[in-house]
């Protein structure tokens, strides 16, 4: 489904089955929607030959509720692309618990502090090797060379950084959803970060 602001929203209700001990089977009753931002232009002299312009390639973002509770998987880079998250979340009708960055990178936590003004009571936590690059990525410096001058007033004022996840292990209405490392360091989705994909992780439920 397509909203005014043309984000894309899919909606997955599942019940899947899940081990808390492997010799224990049990269904999950939680659910999953996700929430892609449209590509937005870059600003940018760079150009391939032929090129003539430069999107940013959409991205995505996860809400993982039950009855009553939420944790949020990644936000966005600019003012607006939160806002609309945030709305998104707020039609839910979710207490939102954790926003959770997958790494370090600021197109997927930027937009953090956005959320946090409309939902203050979620924390937001982070592996401690993402937190390592979130604070290169909002040192004054990279701000405006990297995303500043490539997303010119766009992106919130305040940047915030995650609380250290100190267990592999976010708790969601009494289930588990495990932070599982990624090792791999071929590519992983299309907004690729280099040799940072190892820094990568992915909410798993058992």
């Amino acid at each position: 489904m397509r909203d005014e602001k043309g984000s894309v929203r899919r909606r997955r209700h599942v019940s899947i089955d899940f081990a808390s001990h492997r010799d224990n089977p049990q269904k999950t009753h939680l659910t999953w929607d996700v929430f892609v931002t449209p590509s937005i232009s870059v600003v940018t002299n760079d150009f391939a030959p032929g090129e003539h312009e430069r999107p940013w390639p959409p991205i995505s973002s996860t809400l993982i509720y039950g009855s009553r509770d939420a944790v949020l998987v990644d936000s966005f880079i600019t003012q607006e692309q939160a806002r609309a998250q945030a709305d998104w979340i707020a039609s839910a009708g979710k207490h939102l618990t954790t926003i959770y960055a997958t790494h370090g990178q600021g197109d997927h936590f930027f937009g953090t502090s956005v959320l946090l003004d409309r939902f203050p009571k979620a924390r937001f936590v982070a592996a401690p090797i993402a937190i390592q690059v979130m604070k290169e990525q909002v040192a004054p410096e990279y701000v405006a060379k990297f995303w500043e001058s490539r997303f010119p007033n766009q992106h919130p004022k305040r940047l915030v950084i995650a609380e250290e996840l100190r267990t592999n292990v976010l708790e969601l209405e009494s289930e588990n959803l495990s932070v599982v490392p990624l090792a791999s360091k071929g590519p992983i989705c299309a907004a690729d970060h280099s040799s940072e994909n190892e820094n990568r992780f992915k909410i798993h439920k058992w």
